[in-house]
């Protein structure tokens, strides 16, 4: 059975964006809590396309159905992508050979 290389760094962030956007929901209220709340899922959104994107071609993945699922629900999307690991194995091939 082949090791998978799992990423935390997604992980984690996919996990502390959830818990931070809980305590956004409940700390700001009112108008100002709606345009802050918009604005963060605006940026959090943008930056985990890019980022999805990123890891998905690093895992030998197609891109834009990770991308395409992000659009829904990107911070789950990132948790899911740190777990999946690599699609294609760690060879010369792939790695490209450096002496």
């Amino acid at each position: 059975m082949k090791s998978r290389k799992i990423y935390w760094s997604p992980i984690i962030f996919g996990v502390g964006s959830i818990i931070f956007y809980t305590i956004l929901m409940e700390v700001l209220s009112g108008d100002f809590g709606r345009a802050a709340r918009g604005t963060f899922s605006i940026v959090f959104r943008i930056f985990c396309y890019f980022w999805i994107s990123h890891i998905a071609e690093q895992q030998g993945r197609k891109r834009v159905i990770f991308v395409i699922v992000g659009i829904f629900v990107p911070a789950i999307t990132l948790i899911v992508m740190g777990l999946l690991g690599n699609k294609r194995e760690n060879t010369i091939a792939n790695n490209g050979y450096r002496s």
